[in-house]
Formats: structure tokens, sequence, C-alpha cells
């Protein structure tokens, strides 16, 4: 409403409210264009729409991440005064807008198994156990819910675990919950931890890297499963198999595809998970699709923190590694001598960081 003419209060927070999904699809859909018909001009207008998504965004970025942007902003204003050349950053902004089209994707995935009812089925049964059980069957719970809704697990194996009057075993249950989930983010490639990989090393076929995460994930898993952990597997296996069947289906696919089109895993992701889910959508779930729309809005419009640290620093990275004085500290180093042993380490403890 409007009294003589003014506008009421509140109408920029709807405006702005308003414009930030509109902004987040463009980009979105401009990803999708750019992977199959890429035009300069465009990519280049894509990023000024992240520029003016992460004005509209910036309430929503924590203190913590904004202090993180600055130390970045520093550091890149830095390299850029040094010799690092202004397309560097401008290829970590190019980098950072294919998670604009990797986040609604993976929302859309999430959508699709929770659609199912088979997370609250699996909730249902974990509640059943015994203590001891539930703390034991923990690790395995949240790495293959960790797999698809990673750090959303802890809202399905938590609640339960909360339960528990000794301190002791909540305390346990947590920490075993978090070690399976981090564990996940090793292989899935539902994760935006995988979408680094993937856009980072776009020759390494994703099947490669799926096996080579779940190897060393099974290694994890192998370690941290105590001896009572089975008695609890065994009670709500039904329904860990509605959710690892699925993934693991899905996430063959997403290789299958990546195998035969040659296109980067990163890629591949953005185009089939869309399509994937709108299929699975139309043939089981018809009903529930109206449902969708929210959810691709809610993402679109909550990505502000994110989208400003990978912005900033994917930027930051970037104009390091083309600076002649970072590259020359680099190579005194002489880091290609590692063993090969300590760089899988390396790759596993930040894959866990990740999380």
């Amino acid at each position: 409403m409007t009294v003589s003419g003014v506008p009421s209060p509140g109408w920029r927070e709807r405006m702005v409210q308003g414009a930030i999904p509109v902004l987040g699809a463009a980009m979105w859909v401009q990803c999708i264009q750019h992977i199959l018909w890429p035009v300069a001009g465009l990519r280049y207008a894509a990023m000024g729409l992240l520029g003016g998504y992460l004005v509209l965004t910036l309430p929503q970025v924590g203190r913590s991440t904004r202090w993180i942007v600055l130390a970045c902003l520093g550091v890149t204003g830095l390299c850029l005064a040094s010799g690092s050349p202004v397309s560097a950053a401008l290829s970590g902004l190019d980098t950072a807008l294919v998670f604009m089209g990797c986040f609604p994707a993976i929302a859309m995935i999430r959508w699709a198994l929770e659609r199912g009812g088979t997370l609250s089925r699996i909730e249902a049964r974990y509640r059943d156990l015994p203590p001891q059980a539930r703390s034991d069957s923990l690790l395995v719970v949240g790495h293959v819910i960790g797999a698809v809704v990673t750090m959303g697990a802890f809202a399905i194996v938590m609640p339960p675990a909360d339960q528990m009057g000794d301190l002791r075993l909540r305390t346990q249950a947590a920490l075993v919950a978090l070690r399976g989930v981090s564990l996940a983010v090793l292989w899935t490639p539902f994760t935006v931890g995988m979408g680094f990989a993937a856009h980072g090393f776009p020759q390494v076929p994703l099947w490669q890297a799926i096996l080579c995460g779940m190897g060393l994930a099974l290694i994890g898993l192998a370690l941290s499963m105590g001896r009572g952990a089975f008695s609890g597997l065994r009670r709500i296996a039904p329904g860990l198999g509605a959710v690892a069947v699925p993934v693991l289906g899905a996430s063959a696919v997403l290789a299958a595809v990546n195998l035969l089109s040659a296109m980067p895993a990163m890629d591949t992701i953005i185009l089939t998970a869309p399509l994937a889910v709108l299929a699975f959508a139309l043939i089981s779930h018809r009903a529930a699709l109206p449902g969708l729309k929210p959810v691709l809005r809610a993402s679109l419009n909550g990505l502000g923190n994110e989208m400003a640290l990978f912005s900033a620093s994917v930027a930051m990275g970037m104009a390091l590694t083309s600076n002649p004085a970072f590259r020359a500290a680099l190579d005194g180093l002489d880091l290609a001598r590692l063993p090969a042993v300590l760089t899988a380490i390396f790759a596993m403890l930040n894959g866990i960081g990740i999380a």
C-alpha cells in the first residue's frame, strides 16, 4: 500500500529479495548455456551478474566469512600489484560461476531423495536401536546419508543420539557421525568438494575419482568400525539400501555419461542431475513436482555466504598461482619430489576438511 504516492516501508527489501533468485537463476541458465555453447561476451556478463548477486546477498555473509573474504581480496590486490595479470582474477570468477550451476543441481538431488520418504524411514528404524548399537551404526548411517545431503545428514542421525543420557555416549556418537559424513566427501559426486576436484582436474575421468575416493573411504570405515557395529546395521539395512542403491546408481550414471561424452565431470553433473531429477519426478512423484520450485528458489536465494567465499578464495588462488614471485617461491620448495603416499594423505585430509 502507499500513502500519497509514497511507497510503504520495506519495498526495497522486497525488491532485493525478489532480485536475488532471479540473478541466481540467470547465472544457472548461463552456466548451462556456457557448457553447450560458450560465448565469451555472455560469460563476462554473467560475471557482472555475480558481482550484483554478491552485493545483494551481503547480509547473508557471516562475520568470519567477511574477514576471510577481506583477507582474500587483500592478497589478490597485492598479487595484482606485483605482477599477476587481471585475467587470473577473472578466471577465478569464471570458476566461481560454475558453482552457480552446481548448487541448484545438488539441491534438486536432495529434494528427490527426500520425496521418497526414505530418510524418515531410516530415522524411524534408527530410533528403535539400543544406545550402544545406535552409536555403532552411526558411522555407516552418516556415510550413506552424507553421500547425498552432506551436512544435512546430521539432522537425521543426531536427534536420536541426543536422547542418550550418558554425555560420553552422546559425544562419541557425534564424533562417529562426523567421521562417517566426512569420509563420504572423498568419493560422492554430489558435493562441493568433488566439484572443486572435478573442475580443477578436468582431465581425470569421474569414475576414476569416484573409485579412488571410495577406496580411501572404505579404508577409513574399516579402521573405524567397532565390534558392535553390525548388530545395529542389520536392523537398519533395508533403509540404508534404499538410499545406497540410488546413490550408487546415480553416481554410476554420471560416471558413464562423463566417460562417453568426454565432458568435464563438473559439466556432467550440472547437465545430467537436473534432467535425472525431473525424469524421476515425472515418473514417480508428479504430484510433488510443484514443490521443487520453492526448493530451487531457496537454494538460489541463500548462496550469498558460499559464493562470497568461493569467489574471493578462488580469485585469490588464481592470482597467486600466476604471480611470478609466488611461483618462484614454490619452485624453491621442490614439492614435486614429495612421495606419492604423502600426496594421497594430504588429499584425504583435505577431503575430510571440506566436510
